[in-house]
């Protein structure tokens, strides 16, 4: 992620040659592929190309020298998908405020093969060893109720709340005293459902409303019932995620690792959730509960 001008060209090629040059880590064969954006020729949309390239980037390399808006964007988008990004900086002292106090290699524009290659690779190599702790890590708490994880619950307003329990029961349990943190809409028959039997499971709920009145009663009086946590999203920071269908739908997919959605089958703002789903490739589920 650079200005994609010619006067970055050099900075680009050296970030090729180092990255090429790491091809073993501990005594075990790496391979990386390393892309910049304009340097990929086919159709389609730039911005969609640009988040479908920061999905499913392992490493985010980001130069912010002069603070380029573009380049800013698209660090903000891969920090929000928490993907590991490596700053690089002609001038550390000119970062923006945000990112500041982030670690960030400082580089000679004059003098790139000595102050720029090692460093490089040195955070590299650093954030492989953090992949393989943490991916230690899931294997070992997978199955442990002290892991936590968010899911995320919302769908359409109404639905046959008979068919809505039984289906509500078998897309959730299998995660229930699993130590998740819900987040669950504020409003219709899904976030209602959902939230009644995540509560009678003692689970740990936070409802979710665009605005500070954004509440259904049947969902306030849930809310007292079981003493639950009301959060106004509008009132929390997300990246604005191009294509997302509000800033609640932003915030939720940036909070959760699951998102799981209750369709009557023609809602079109639970398609709309769905397909844009589909576009950022965030693992949800589909239950569908007719009206």
């Amino acid at each position: 992620m650079m200005p994609f001008h010619q006067d970055f060209d050099d900075v680009w090629f050296m970030i090729q040659r180092s990255i090429e040059n790491i091809t073993t880590h501990n005594n075990i064969s790496v391979e990386f592929e390393c892309i910049r954006l304009d340097n990929v020729k086919c159709p389609g949309n730039i911005i969609t190309d640009m988040m479908n390239r920061i999905n499913d980037a392992d490493i985010c390399i980001a130069d912010v020298t002069g603070g380029n808006a573009n380049v800013m964007y698209e660090v903000g988008y891969a920090y929000g998908l928490k993907k590991p990004v490596i700053l690089l900086n002609q001038n550390s002292t000119t970062a923006p405020f945000d990112i500041f106090t982030d670690r960030q290699i400082r580089y000679d524009r004059k003098n790139l093969s000595q102050t720029l290659p090692n460093e490089l690779q040195l955070f590299i190599h650093r954030i492989i060893d953090n992949m393989k702790i943490q991916r230690t890590e899931e294997n070992t708490f997978r199955n442990r109720s002290d892991r936590q994880i968010s899911i995320a619950v919302t769908g359409s307003m109404k639905l046959d709340t008979n068919i809505g329990e039984r289906r509500v029961d078998v897309l959730l349990s299998p995660y229930v005293g699993k130590g998740v943190v819900w987040y669950v809409g504020s409003y219709g028959d899904a976030d209602e459902l959902a939230v009644e039997y995540l509560s009678k499971k003692k689970e740990k709920i936070v409802v979710v409303g665009y605005t500070q009145y954004d509440l259904s009663s049947k969902m306030l009086d849930l809310i007292n019932k079981y003493d639950l946590s009301y959060m106004d999203v509008s009132k929390e920071q997300a990246v604005n995620i191009i294509g997302s269908p509000s800033h609640r739908d932003a915030y939720l997919k940036q909070k959760a690792d699951l998102s799981i959605f209750l369709w009557d089958g023609t809602s079109s703002t639970t398609k709309k959730n769905v397909d844009w789903s589909f576009q950022v490739k965030k693992d949800f589920i589909v239950g569908f509960i007719p009206e």
